[in-house]
């Protein structure tokens, strides 16, 4: 009887092994196949701090969130509430927050959504200004911001409403695209 428990066990070892096997190579098969696919993560970042140097090696770009995913179709990415400081080195840098984010090419074309905000503090050059709207892209690579959502500019004593803008960074050239109004306060206007 001891010889016919003991096969029987080693049959049963031998199964359960085999069974073992065949269910990790299944597990393995499966989650291939979901990593392999372009629109599936296949990477993600906590408190994710990026700072994106020129070739001179100053700072260009800085981008923090708290939550990345990113994807290999097009090289993109998925932010929670990105914070994004452009530096502009003959002005104050541009600080612009949101509350979702979205990358293509890397970070070369980033669009932010709900809740926009472009603020840049005032300089012996600039006086300061405000813009929010609900949906912006920026091409980081070139300092260039365009929506074509309502939105409004606050500088000191001026408020300013349009629908759609384009915005040259670099050149400090904001163009209204349509239905612009504008309201002067002279009372809060500095100079």
């Amino acid at each position: 009887m001891n010889k016919k428990l003991l096969a029987l066990t080693i049959i049963l070892l031998f199964g359960a092994v085999i069974a073992t096997s065949i269910s990790l190579q299944s597990v393995k098969n499966s989650t291939k196949h979901h990593i392999d696919k372009p629109h599936n993560p296949d990477a993600y970042a906590i408190n994710l701090h990026y700072t994106q140097l020129d070739t001179n090696g100053k700072v260009k770009n800085i981008i923090h969130t708290p939550k990345l995913l990113h994807y290999p179709f097009e090289n993109s990415a998925d932010f929670e509430t990105p914070d994004i400081t452009i530096i502009n080195p003959k002005a104050k840098p541009w600080h612009i927050t949101a509350q979702r984010g979205h990358s293509v090419q890397g970070t070369k074309i980033v669009t932010l959504i709900d809740q926009v905000k472009m603020h840049q503090n005032a300089s012996h050059n600039n006086k300061e200004m405000t813009i929010t709207t609900s949906r912006a892209t920026i091409d980081l690579h070139n300092k260039y911001i365009s929506t074509d959502q309502f939105v409004t500019i606050m500088q000191p004593g001026i408020t300013t409403t349009a629908i759609g803008a384009n915005a040259d960074l670099d050149k400090k050239i904001v163009n209204l695209l349509s239905n612009v109004h504008e309201i002067y306060d002279p009372k809060k206007y500095t100079n």
